[in-house]
């Protein structure tokens, strides 16, 4: 709606740069580059440069929003338009997660005139 550019992508999650080093040198060592159980390139099936993507987390993090929760405290957010995470964090939590289905806007804008007009 608003025209806004927005990067909606995983690649963080699957890319061998933010495994542990160890980890990575390990699974490196066991399947190479082209084999790993998850790994992520370019389209056209480049490496994606360990620098692009601590630029990519870099950027995470500069976009990332911190609140302090207090008791009671609920969020809700567009799965779809924000990345989300959670920090480290000890002592004792409750999460508690609803979801609902996906839906075209024009069906929910199609719904909300029914609703209005009666018919």
């Amino acid at each position: 709606m608003t025209g806004a550019k927005s990067f909606f992508n995983q690649v963080q999650l699957h890319h061998i740069y933010w495994l542990e080093p160890d980890v990575r040198e390990d699974l490196l060592s066991m399947f190479g580059l082209d084999r790993m159980p998850r790994q992520v390139f370019y389209g056209d099936g480049t490496p994606i440069e360990d620098e692009v993507m601590q630029r990519i987390g870099d950027l995470y993090e500069e976009c990332a929003v911190r609140f302090d929760w207090q008791k009671g405290d609920a969020i809700l957010l567009d799965n779809m338009l924000v990345a989300h995470a959670r920090d480290p964090f000890e002592g004792p939590r409750k999460i508690v997660v609803a979801m609902g289905d996906m839906f075209d806007r024009s069906a929910l804008e199609r719904a909300m005139n029914t609703e209005e007009t009666g018919a």
